[in-house]
């Protein structure tokens, strides 16, 4: 089971993080999980939260021990960008950027930031108002673990 989450609330605490997890060296996204405030009652009247109510859960999984997984957990997404790889390409992340933009967490599985310009879709990234994370090194493989390992569609 993940421990508990511990808040990303500093420049130091996200160059901690990313010094723990070796900078996302070897890693890859394994699951991303997206949700919302919004929802239908039984009775079919709307639900919703005021403000941003966009929340993202993202599993990383690396070849390295001792935390060799970690959950990131992103509070009030300001936006969200998924890129797959082209065909014939892996998803294996090298290096990584965590930091404050304004007032809000960007994570880029990508090191050269000034290269990358998350005004365009050229990769995955996610920025949120706040960011949490635990260690979830008990996570490794294949299962799912935000929803069905038995999909009842298939994904090949």
């Amino acid at each position: 089971m993940p421990t508990p989450w511990e808040e990303v609330a500093s420049t130091e605490h996200a160059e901690e993080l990313l010094r723990r997890f070796g900078r996302f060296a070897e890693s890859c996204i394994k699951e991303l999980h997206v949700w919302s405030g919004h929802s239908v009652s039984e009775d079919l009247t709307m639900n919703f939260e005021r403000g941003p109510d966009t929340h993202a859960r993202v599993l990383v999984q690396r070849q390295a021990a001792p935390l060799s997984a970690i959950e990131l957990g992103f509070v009030s997404v300001v936006r969200l960008n998924v890129v797959p790889p082209p065909d014939g390409h892996d998803q294996i992340i090298f290096d990584a950027t965590l930091r404050r933009i304004d007032d809000a967490w960007l994570w880029l599985p990508e090191s050269d930031w000034d290269r990358i310009s998350v005004a365009d879709d050229a990769c995955t990234w996610v920025s949120a108002r706040r960011l949490f994370w635990r260690d979830a090194s008990d996570w490794l493989g294949k299962t799912l673990r935000y929803g069905s390992s038995d999909p009842s569609f298939s994904v090949r």
